[in-house]
């Protein structure tokens, strides 16, 4: 799980930093690259997680677990989806002329990035206290 957050989070650095180079007018293949890395580190994440998490949790509780499992992780994207979309369409300044509007959104680009960054970094973070915290669970319970 380390190995796929420490992909996203790469992609995303390279995102930021592509976005920074090409202001103010990135181009879509520049952007495909940093954009897979990062969908290439998700997906290394996500099915791991749900079997890591679930895997220590006794059978006769594991319904209790999914569904809490899920009603966290749609929280955590509820919120996620809240303040990165805040970044996006909150840091820029309300511009009609289109000459005008694609620096401001590259700019704002530029910021939801940082701030998704910084999630995945905070998550990645986490990820080095799962094995511990769960091997010592396991081993209360052989004992």
């Amino acid at each position: 799980m380390q190995g796929g957050i420490a992909a996203m989070s790469a992609g995303l650095a390279l995102m930021l930093l592509v976005l920074h180079l090409t202001a103010p007018r990135p181009d879509i293949w520049e952007l495909i690259g940093p954009l897979f890395l990062a969908g290439l580190g998700n997906g290394l994440v996500i099915a791991p997680n749900q079997d890591f998490v679930l895997g220590s949790v006794p059978k006769d509780q594991a319904g209790t677990a999914g569904g809490a499992l899920i009603t966290a992780q749609r929280v955590g994207a509820a919120i996620g989806v809240a303040v990165i979309g805040t970044a996006l369409f909150g840091s820029g300044s309300a511009q009609s002329s289109s000459a005008k509007l694609m620096p401001s959104l590259t700019h704002t680009a530029q910021s939801a990035t940082a701030v998704n960054l910084a999630f995945v970094l905070a998550a990645w973070l986490c990820a080095f206290g799962l094995p511990r915290t769960l091997a010592a669970e396991r081993a209360e319970e052989n004992t």
